[in-house]
């Protein structure tokens, strides 16, 4: 009730699962928590935007990400149902496109296998998503979910290049060059890529996440020097997982109760 009535009464409400807190895991918690949202009294719609249009603009980079629209970062889930019909359609991912580079179903099952292998071996780095992006990429055929609201809209053309989308249009309204790298998406549903607003990132966690869709993620927390590196990874291509956010070390009274805390004693400090 309180959920619903905050939604009715304007308040954003934005996706944020606490990821590594206890019983809380990278893309599966966030997809649980679209369905609680709905249970909530959210609308499908307004529980998709929570994780992707709201976080977006309260972060200030509404015109990088959080919708389908030319112009933006091609950060992008394909799903094979549509998630307005039953927000758990989230989870039934095709393809996941992340800084303009396509990872298919078999290459997220890959990562999923990853992951479990590198969750508990301490220290073991990132890799890389791959290489440059294709020159251009048409995503052609799907239905369009862009996020702003409006009802989906089928038959669409989106256009990528580079890390970009540079056109959303109906078949027949977008042209593109003969090298284009043609993707047949009929029968398939692209919404913007999921954004998780509250995790503790840790190096294992970035397939995961691009696993089940979060494209970005805001960090609560962590040594500034090690996660501002791996941000600066993901924005260059060198490593594997979303778009990273951060806040850097926390503060605590000393002593700190955590490695990455620091310990304050005067407030002008």
């Amino acid at each position: 009730e309180v959920v619903r009535a905050m939604q009715s009464a304007g308040v954003g409400i934005m996706t944020g699962t606490d990821s590594a807190g206890l019983y809380l895991y990278p893309g599966f918690s966030l997809h649980e928590e679209l369905a609680l949202l709905v249970k909530a009294g959210l609308t499908t719609m307004e529980a998709l935007q929570a994780a992707t249009r709201n976080p977006a603009k309260y972060l200030g980079l509404l015109e990088r990400l959080g919708t389908v629209e030319q112009g933006k970062l091609a950060d992008l889930v394909l799903l094979d149902a549509n998630p307005l019909l039953d927000i758990t359609n989230t989870k039934r991912i095709a393809a996941v496109v992340v800084g303009g580079k396509l990872i298919t179903k078999s290459e997220l099952e890959e990562l999923l296998s990853e992951a479990r292998a590198e969750a508990n071996p301490p220290g073991t780095d990132s890799r890389s998503i791959g290489g440059q992006p294709e020159l251009m990429t048409a995503l052609v055929g799907g239905t369009v979910i862009d996020g702003n609201g409006g009802p989906p809209v089928r038959d669409v053309v989106v256009l990528l290049k580079g890390d970009r989308i540079i056109r959303v249009g109906r078949q027949g309204s977008v042209r593109y060059p003969k090298t284009t790298r043609v993707i047949d998406l009929k029968g398939k549903f692209i919404v913007p890529g999921l954004i998780d607003l509250h995790v503790h990132y840790s190096g294992w966690m970035g397939e995961l996440f691009l696993a089940h869709g979060v494209t970005t993620v805001k960090d609560m927390g962590n040594d500034v020097d090690w996660i501002s590196t791996i941000s600066a990874e993901m924005e260059q291509g060198t490593a594997r997982g979303p778009r990273i956010l951060y806040v850097g070390n926390g503060i605590d009274s000393p002593p700190p109760v955590r490695d990455h805390h620091i310990g304050v004693d005067d407030p002008a400090t």
